[in-house]
Formats: C-alpha cells, sequence, structure tokens
C-alpha cells in the first residue's frame, strides 16, 4: 500500500485508486480502514490530553479550598471548548473524545486494541461503557455465552464480544444481556439510578421557528412512541408521498400527543390514493364533478326571489363616537385561549411485547429495544 499511495498528492491517489484492480482494493481497503482507526484512536487520546492539561491550568493557581463544583465544572468545560477550537470538532464530539479516553484508562485490554486499528470509536465506546457497568459484577461463565473459556475477566469477555462480526447496535444488546446475565440486581440499580438522576425532556428553541427534543425516559416510552409514529405514517400515508420520511414523523409525533392542527394527510396528488379517506378528491372535497354539475343545473330551475327587482337600499352606518379610555386604567391586551388537540392512540399499532422465558434462562427481551432485567420485565 505505501508503494502505491503517496497520501501527499490527492489526484495521484484518486488516480491510483481508480486504476486498481479487485483484488487490490480488497487488499488495500481493510489496510485504509485499519490505519484510519489508528490514526482516530491517538486523535482521541490527544484530545484528551489537551484537554486535562487545560484543566490543571484553570486550576493552578487555586488555593485547594477553592476548587469546588462549580468551578471544576467550568474547567471541564474550557477543556472541551479548547479541543473542540483546536480539533475543529463540536463540543458534544470533543466531551464524548474525552469520556472514552477517561475509561479506556481503566481498561487496557480495549484501549490496546483501540489503539491498534480492531475498533472503531462507536464501538470502542460501546464495549467501554459496558466494561466499566460490569467491572466490579463477579462473572459466572456458565450463565454467559463465552465458549469453552473460563476464568475470564469481564473486559475479556467484552473484548470476545466486540471481536465478533456483528454489527455495533447488536453487539450492545449482547452485552446488555451478559451484564443482565450475570447481576440484575446491578442493573435493577442502575435502571433506577438513570431515572431519579439522569431521565429527562428537554425542549429548546431552534432556528427559523422550530425546536429541537432530547430526551431521555423509560425504554418502553420510547418503543411506544416510535411504534405509534410508523403506524400512524403507514396508516395515512402512501409510497407516493413526496415528502422526507422524517417530516411525516414530525407531523406524526404532533399529532399523537394532540398538538392543535397536528394532522397526517397523504399528499400524492392522486385521486385514487388508497391511505385517502373514501370519498374524497385530491384537494380533499367530498364532492365530485359530477355532483357539481347537478348542483349548477338545480340552481338553473330554481325561482327568482320575489324582490330580485326592487331597488337596492343604500344602508348608512350610524356615527360611533370614539371610545375614550381611561388614563387610570392599564389597558390588558385580550386573551386569546388555544385549544388543546387530543392525544392520538393508534388502535391497529402492535402493543408493548415482552418475551419471556418460562424456565428464567435467557434473558427478557423487550420487542424494539432489546434485553431487559427481569423485575422491569415484571413491571411491564
Amino acid at each position: 500500500m505505501s508503494t502505491t499511495l503517496t497520501f501527499t498528492d490527492p489526484e495521484a491517489d484518486a488516480a491510483a485508486i481508480t486504476a486498481m484492480t479487485r483484488d487490490e482494493l480488497t487488499e488495500t481497503g481493510p489496510d485504509l480502514l485499519r490505519e484510519s482507526r489508528k490514526y482516530e484512536a491517538r486523535t482521541v487520546l490527544a484530545a484528551a490530553a489537551l484537554a486535562e492539561r487545560v484543566f490543571h491550568e484553570h486550576l493552578a493557581d487555586r488555593p485547594e479550598t477553592g476548587v469546588w463544583g462549580s468551578v471544576v465544572e467550568h474547567a471541564e468545560r474550557l477543556g472541551r471548548a479548547e479541543v473542540s477550537l483546536q480539533f475543529k470538532v463540536s463540543r458534544s464530539k470533543a466531551g464524548s473524545w474525552i469520556a472514552l479516553a477517561d475509561l479506556l484508562e481503566k481498561l487496557p485490554l480495549i484501549r490496546a486494541a483501540y489503539l491498534n486499528g480492531e475498533l472503531s470509536t462507536n464501538r470502542a465506546s460501546i464495549m467501554a461503557r459496558a466494561a466499566q457497568r460490569g467491572e466490579d459484577t463477579e462473572t459466572d461463565t456458565d450463565s454467559v455465552d463465552t465458549g469453552d473459556e473460563s476464568g475470564m475477566s469481564f473486559e475479556e469477555i467484552v473484548l470476545d464480544y466486540g471481536s465478533r462480526a456483528t454489527t455495533d447496535p447488536v453487539l450492545s444488546q449482547q452485552l446488555d444481556a451478559a451484564l443482565i446475565s450475570m447481576n440484575p440486581d446491578s442493573v435493577i440499580e442502575d435502571r433506577d439510578t438513570l431515572t431519579d438522576l439522569v431521565g429527562h425532556v428537554t425542549i429548546t428553541a431552534d432556528v427559523a421557528g422550530h425546536s429541537s427534543l432530547d430526551a431521555v425516559v423509560p425504554a418502553h416510552y420510547g418503543v411506544f412512541l416510535a411504534t405509534q409514529i410508523n403506524a400512524l405514517v403507514d396508516e395515512r400515508t402512501c409510497r407516493k408521498d413526496p415528502r422526507r420520511v422524517g417530516s411525516l414523523r414530525v407531523i406524526a409525533l404532533g399529532e399523537i400527543t394532540g398538538v392543535p392542527g397536528a394532522h397526517l394527510d397523504c399528499e400524492c396528488g392522486q385521486d385514487d390514493c388508497p391511505k385517502r379517506g373514501g370519498g374524497t378528491d385530491s384537494n380533499g372535497s367530498a364532492e365530485t364533478p359530477a355532483d357539481a354539475e347537478d348542483a349548477a343545473a338545480w340552481d338553473d330551475l330554481l325561482p327568482e326571489p320575489a324582490d330580485a327587482d326592487a331597488p337596492e337600499v343604500e344602508f348608512v352606518e350610524p356615527v360611533v363616537e370614539p371610545e375614550i379610555p381611561d388614563p387610570m386604567n392599564e389597558p390588558t391586551p385580550d386573551e386569546v385561549p388555544v385549544a388543546f388537540g387530543r392525544a392520538l392512540v393508534v388502535p391497529g399499532a402492535p402493543v408493548l411485547t415482552v418475551l419471556t422465558d418460562p424456565d428464567g434462562v435467557l434473558v427478557p427481551r423487550l420487542q424494539g429495544y432489546g434485553p431487559i432485567d427481569p423485575d422491569y420485565a415484571t413491571t411491564l
């Protein structure tokens, strides 16, 4: 690869890649991906090191009594801001890089695989978070499918799962199932902690008359909303609707939650649209052209009114004296009540489904989400 690509001349490298045979591409592609992962892993560690330097520089001149909660949080924000500025990434990404590097300090096996280019940043984050949750859990190899190996630490179990040819969402569910199998009580405690400390719904103003929604809710809340939104979109729109799926989902969310004026209809423009209400044309009217012709014919047959030839009378509006406001009374604006809509529940949508093992061996699963702890499954 080094003899083929220069990494200094973009045009030459692009031409060289175009001229490669299939076998050369098959050999070169994975090598390039591995090298890019190595660079990204070191970028993450460098970003965390820079944030730590900024953090300590901000606190260097302060006495120990002056280092407390808000001061520490401000120093951490300064570190993220510096990483965002110097590495030209968003502050949220800078924060995720710093958090990942902090986790990897205690996970040498996962960090080595990450630095060696075996893991993407997202996959390393999933594995590091799972390993952190299970670091104090006593491993039970009889309840975890790790092959014939025994005496493995949980980090080794996580690394074994991560080396398998699975997608990141599947890996996340497998690690959740492993944690629940080994210590369901700790998972229940984590769920309660998230509910008390992290659960929230945040709505912030965005640009051009829009708002951004961010929420951390129980799993069955998310499954219910996703199921209802998908069911309403499927029920009301056809494939010829020109709008993006995202736009349809926004309108569906508004109607489901009862936002005034939010109503999802198909805008394909086809008179024979199977998703449009019966007896309506493309303009949403129940009247057909034949109905309009019949109505016009009936109008011609109606007799003229008796006073049709009477002269028009000009009405004179009475003069109304302007109302002079009392200077002692401050004007109050008129209150216009806003009628809230009614929340919609799509009757045809699937209900929440929890799959449990009668023998209690397999971890319960919430369809549309993944593995859940037995206590949560019993609650649902």
